[in-house]
């Protein structure tokens, strides 16, 4: 095995080289670097990629995670302030940044990404279901709705953060059964 992952990886350098916006090649040497616990030495290979392509997400996204991965945090606000910039106006790095924001620095971290990005996109309902994702992780069910609801919309939260809603809401009727409570807390009259 050992021998093939090392010509792969030359092959996949070889590539590179020559073609440094190949995704193909990129990808296939991060998955063959992190096999070999040298995750960090696509590094460059990312950077060579993003600089002769500055708007390609995959690129940007596989070098974030790959700073969180080999706790380097420090290199990782910077890059992420460089997607935002090449793709000023779009949630999309935003919401990439802000999923691994979260799993490096916690919940708290990624809202106030989020938040960030709101005002810098100008639209407070930009990101807003995230934003509410959030609140509810962090256990605010009502900033959860006030972050998820879209100005417009006459109804409150949908999707995904609903359910995780109606999903804790069942979950405290049933502990309220379970005490001899009726449905959703209504007494009973019953000892």
């Amino acid at each position: 095995w050992q021998g093939q992952l090392e010509a792969a990886e030359a092959i996949l350098i070889d590539v590179l080289e020559g073609n440094p916006t190949s995704s193909a090649a990129l990808f296939s040497l991060e998955r063959i670097l992190r096999g070999r616990d040298r995750i960090g030495e696509v590094l460059p290979w990312a950077d060579a990629y993003i600089d002769n392509a500055p708007r390609a997400a995959g690129p940007r996204y596989l070098k974030l995670r790959v700073l969180v991965e080999i706790d380097s945090l420090g290199p990782f606000d910077e890059t992420a302030d460089a997607w935002f910039a090449a793709e000023a106006g779009s949630v999309q790095p935003w919401r990439e940044v802000a999923r691994l924001l979260e799993q490096a620095r916690g919940p708290g971290a990624a809202l106030e990404l989020l938040q960030r990005g709101q005002r810098e996109l100008s639209s407070p309902s930009a990101l807003a279901f995230e934003v509410g994702d959030l609140r509810l992780k962090q256990g605010d069910d009502e900033g959860m709705d006030r972050g998820a609801r879209q100005p417009g919309r006459r109804r409150g939260v949908t999707g995904a953060p609903r359910r995780a809603v109606e999903s804790r809401e069942r979950r405290a009727c049933a502990r309220g059964v379970a005490v001899g409570l009726g449905p959703c807390g209504v007494a009973t009259g019953r000892p």
